[in-house]
């Protein structure tokens, strides 16, 4: 970000000659993250056995502040969405609530903005998954400002976890549980004999607790006495999470060899060359990993991404409006081929595009908006009406969220461009009081003085 920050002061003595002119700088690039200094929060809530569960209650608190926690609910599809979560520089503690339910399994992802040496979808910056015990220990969340962070959580029942404990505690104390109350994932016992964990297993729990190394040695030895693909799978994944991607490439090539009907393997090889930036290798795998399962929504997101990568507009086009023809699209992948028809040129589709979004999705009208005018301003051609069309969006999203920094700075600039200065002052003002300490904090001051 430091070269953007100052490419940014470099643009400041001729900003507000270019924005009289009706040139909006800021427009022209591909990142629309709402607020600056916030970031985007989207999550998915399953149950054991991966059906969604409506009606989670979702608090996610910053760290070291004594203030109420952000909460929502998931919907009747198990997602939820925070469009703008401040910047805490201690992260956030994020709690799942639910009356029967505890969390079991969590993933979280997330990644700074995008810059000219990111890969497509931000610098990964977190990447925490694992199964949760008892004590519902979960990893703090870290949003970065302007970036992107996706959880994903599976819920068991209270009386599983419970019983969990209560065998955790038996075999802490040398005591045995009752018979039949052993919980899945702990010692059982059966005629008598106590049943040990799998090599998977018992690699699986390692891992939670971070002991990458020893859960590599026990995968290692299990395959030396009997070579599988599930265990060089497991294996790759473990090594994946250590951030060894040598190693993880290698087991997971072995898992594909082995049995090359196996769903996953092509996946984590292809995630792992696009960290590479190796995009014709990444496609190539994910190519595989979709003939395995043609639906699988996580395969054509990330296909879908790594032709973005490659330069591949139309195929990703292509694959994008596959995946959002259904009537209940997810809006991310939505808003995703919106901007690819604006990169494309085709400026009408990407603002029908947020339009259906924003029909389907009220709840984060600001921020679709928000992308609906910029969408209108980043035409090749922009003519008054085109302005006027644009304001309304940007000032419809401020009606719904007179907070949305980035909308009011938006709004400013294309009220510029309509000859209204002093509306637009108002509008960059009130940025400067929502964002005083923003990258482009200073080039909007020197503006405004130059406005006068």
């Amino acid at each position: 970000m430091g070269g953007f920050r100052r490419f940014s002061h470099r643009l400041a003595a001729v900003a507000a000659v270019a924005l009289l002119a009706g040139i909006h700088p800021h427009l022209t690039s591909s990142r629309a993250s709402g607020v600056e200094g916030a970031s985007v929060v989207r999550g998915t809530v399953k149950d054991m056995d991966g059906n969604p569960l409506e009606g989670v209650e979702v608090g996610m608190s910053p760290i070291g502040k004594e203030s109420k926690p952000y909460v929502v609910k998931t919907r009747n599809d198990g997602t939820f969405v925070y469009p703008f979560l401040p910047y805490n520089k201690q992260k956030y503690s994020v709690e799942f609530k639910k009356e029967g339910y505890k969390v079991r399994k969590i993933k979280i992802v997330s990644r700074q903005p995008q810059t000219s040496a990111d890969k497509g979808e931000g610098q990964l910056i977190q990447e925490d998954e694992g199964t949760v015990g008892p004590q519902q220990q979960i990893p703090p969340v870290n949003a970065k400002p302007g970036g992107t962070v996706h959880i994903e959580i599976a819920m068991a029942s209270r009386e599983y976890l419970d019983k969990l404990a209560q065998a955790q505690a038996d075999a802490a104390s040398g005591s045995q549980p009752p018979s039949g109350s052993s919980a899945p994932g702990t010692p059982q016992q059966r005629g008598g004999v106590e049943r040990k964990l799998d090599p998977i297993e018992e690699a699986q729990q390692l891992a939670s607790d971070r002991k990458f190394d020893e859960a590599t040695e026990v995968l290692k030895k299990s395959i030396q006495e009997q070579p599988t693909a599930e265990k060089w799978f497991a294996l790759g994944k473990v090594r994946t999470r250590a951030d060894d991607p040598e190693g993880a490439k290698s087991a997971l090539a072995h898992a594909a060899a082995l049995d090359p009907q196996l769903r996953g393997a092509h996946f984590l090889l292809g995630k792992l060359y696009s960290d590479e930036g190796r995009t014709s290798e990444a496609i190539a795998e994910m190519d595989k990993e979709l003939a395995l399962g043609p639906d699988d929504t996580n395969t054509l997101r990330a296909l879908g991404i790594l032709y973005m990568q490659g330069g591949r507009k139309d195929d990703a086009i292509k694959l994008y409006e596959r995946m959002t023809a259904q009537p209940n699209a997810d809006p991310e992948l939505m808003a995703r081929l919106a901007g690819l028809y604006g990169a494309t040129g085709n400026y009408p589709k990407a603002e029908a595009i947020y339009r259906k979004i924003l029909e389907s999705n009220p709840g984060e009208a600001d921020a679709v908006y928000l992308k609906l005018g910029r969408a209108i301003m980043n035409q090749s051609n922009v003519a008054e009406d085109d302005r006027k069309r644009a304001a309304d969006a940007f000032q419809r999203a401020l009606k719904v969220n007179p907070s949305n920094a980035r909308a009011h700075l938006d709004l400013a600039y294309v009220l510029l461009g309509l000859g209204d200065v002093t509306q637009a002052k108002e509008h960059m003002k009130k940025f400067l009081e929502l964002q005083p300490n923003s990258p482009e904090a200073a080039s909007v001051r020197t503006q405004l003085k130059e406005l006068g």
